[in-house]
């Protein structure tokens, strides 16, 4: 980081300011937040997988049992990095806490935000290519009213249970959230209810709950 002046004053940040963004990041980031965590050492980690299931058949009690084989391959994990620039003028640098504060407060939002727009295929990926992102998924409207999107999620759930997944959660934005939580039903009772812990603004995770 350098001050808006042309005057070389770079600041290392301390390590537990430098841990509190990265935990703040990590909440701020609606894909992080579903998503299981991996150690990764220095160079990567290179996993097994296994493309397609075996297939089980009844046979006679001294019959030839069937023989049903996956196709092995690998996955390179590795870290990719996101950086950005935090400037500031001098006259910050005479109240340091407040500055941290500041950056604590300013620099999630804006890694969480590039993190996640990558995955969902809204940015540009970096440039290896191995980084998998969401771009190639089946896309679901909420965007009719009422039963329109509640059919919506549902058609959503459907398609990830066709693919051998289970819905986990879900990452909505605000114009999201707001769409389903004005859904009514027929009697203009509300199809969706926030849960009372949400207490976050723009992307997060919202827990929605039928009301009783």
């Amino acid at each position: 980081m350098a001050d808006i002046n042309r005057t070389t004053n770079n600041m290392a940040l301390p390590s537990d300011i430098s841990s509190e963004i990265i935990q703040k990041t990590q909440e701020e980031s609606a894909v992080m937040r579903l998503s299981r965590k991996v150690e990764l050492p220095g160079r990567g980690l290179t996993i097994p997988v296994i493309t397609g299931d075996p297939t089980a058949e009844w046979v006679a009690e001294t019959g030839v049992k069937p023989v049903s084989n996956g196709t092995p391959g690998t996955k390179l994990m590795q870290a990719f990095k996101i950086a950005v620039i935090e400037t500031f003028s001098n006259e910050f640098v005479r109240d340091i806490p407040a500055l941290y504060d500041a950056l604590v407060q300013r620099l999630p939002a804006a890694l969480a935000g590039v993190f996640d727009s990558t995955i969902i295929g809204a940015t540009q990926t970096p440039s290896q290519s191995n980084f998998d992102t969401f771009a190639g998924c089946t896309a679901q409207s909420i965007l009719n009213a009422n039963n329109g999107t509640y059919l919506g999620l549902v058609a959503a759930d459907a398609d990830i249970a066709s693919h051998g997944g289970v819905m986990n959660g879900l990452a909505l934005g605000a114009q999201a959230r707001a769409l389903l939580l004005t859904a009514t039903d027929t009697t203009n009772r509300p199809l969706f209810l926030a849960s009372a812990n949400d207490g976050v603004v723009d992307k997060v995770i919202y827990n929605l709950q039928k009301p009783g």
